[in-house]
């Protein structure tokens, strides 16, 4: 019977929640999880542990939290685990040549894009902003560079025209889980996947989001009737502030706002709102009537 194959996760936010599930099977073991230290948040700024971290403690699985993997010392540490592989998913901390290169099998990252398109931090909103159709998940053989390294499996996905940045965040986040799954089990059964080097053509650059891409110009959204909810493909989070835009009408201005900044009702009964994600986030749409 041939040895488990000794394997460390390295994963912060809910995306890769589901991905560290997927490595928890038959044949594989499971000797570290790596995830960033707890982050302040919230109101009272108090720390608070990652997803991952949840998920690792729940599941009594051991628990790494350095810094930085720049630190020889944690290199170290690494390199005694004599891994087989590294599963990386949003770990969000960079990888040295000294860690890449450390596991027998490499390091694996599952990145939420069809590479080379959208290499970087933010590809589930930026294909979303850009109107992409299509997008999907790769598994990534890790090298240096950023989302550069050669695609080992990958799996397309429709982008339906009512999805927002969190409802295609969990369907990628499923289907990049699947993904990792069946490469596992390919590669427990001895089969070694083969690496096809990204094409140069059709790079791109999925940039970080900045607050001020929050503000919307309403004019490229249709609204067939005031009273209608108002379905936005990109779903913002709550913001600490209203952000105001014109739609050319004198007459009517629209807010976007967390509700528990502003008193939207307070504002009378010239104001109707328009629940916005709900599920989601605390955001209303208030369109301000004419007098």
């Amino acid at each position: 019977m041939a040895p488990p194959l000794r394997l460390a996760f390295a994963g912060t936010p809910e995306f890769a929640v589901p991905h560290l599930a997927a490595c928890r099977r038959d044949g594989v073991d499971i000797v570290a999880v790596y995830t960033q230290p707890d982050r302040p948040a919230g109101r009272g700024r108090r720390l608070q542990p990652s997803p991952v971290k949840q998920a690792a403690i729940e599941a009594g699985l051991p628990l790494r939290q350095p810094r930085t993997l720049r630190d020889r010392a944690v290199q170290r540490e690494l390199a005694v685990l004599e891994l087989d592989l590294l599963v990386v998913v949003a770990y969000g901390l960079i990888l040295p040549e000294a860690v890449l290169g450390s596991p027998r099998l490499g390091c694996w990252n599952v990145h939420a894009s069809l590479l080379p398109r959208w290499r970087g931090a933010a590809p589930i909103q930026r294909a979303l902003l850009a109107g992409d159709r299509e997008t999907g998940v790769c598994l990534m053989q890790m090298e240096a560079g950023l989302d550069t390294g050669p695609v080992l499996l990958s799996r397309a996905l429709a982008i339906a025209a009512d999805d927002t940045a969190g409802t295609l965040h969990d369907r990628l986040a499923a289907l990049g889980a699947a993904l990792l799954g069946e490469a596992l089990e390919r590669t427990l059964a001895g089969e070694r996947l083969a690496p096809r080097p990204q094409p140069d053509e059709g790079v791109c650059y999925a940039a970080k989001l900045d607050k001020a891409e929050a503000r919307l110009d309403w004019r490229d959204i249709p609204l067939r009737d005031p009273t209608d909810t108002l379905h936005v493909p990109l779903e913002l989070g709550p913001l600490a502030d209203p952000v105001c835009t014109n739609i050319g009408n004198p007459h009517a201005t629209f807010f976007v706002a967390d509700a528990a900044a502003i008193d939207l009702p307070a504002l009378g009964p010239q104001l109707e709102h328009h629940p916005i994600f709900p599920e989601r986030a605390n955001i209303e749409v208030a369109q301000l009537l004419a007098p």
